[in-house]
């Protein structure tokens, strides 16, 4: 809730611009830096969140025949093709 203020706020003062550009306008190039690092590890939680589910869905919708590892590869493969 306090990152979207502090967003809305900057947006409010510099301008709408992408997330990591007002952080620099604001905070300066390190924020930046950390900004691309905050997207990144969002990212790659909710890959893996949906991959999880993916393998969780299948090992479900088999009847426990497909284990969820499996079932998390199977779905990876499927959303890479």
């Amino acid at each position: 809730m306090i990152t979207a203020l502090y967003v809305i706020e900057a947006i409010r003062v510099f301008g709408p611009s992408e997330f990591p550009e007002l952080m620099r306008r604001s905070l300066g190039p390190a924020a930046t830096v950390l900004s691309y690092i905050s997207i990144t590890l969002l990212l790659v939680g909710a890959m893996t969140t949906y991959l999880v589910f993916g393998g969780v869905a299948f090992y479900t919708l088999s009847g426990s025949l497909i284990p969820t590892w499996a079932g998390i590869m199977i779905y990876w493969a499927l959303g890479v093709g």
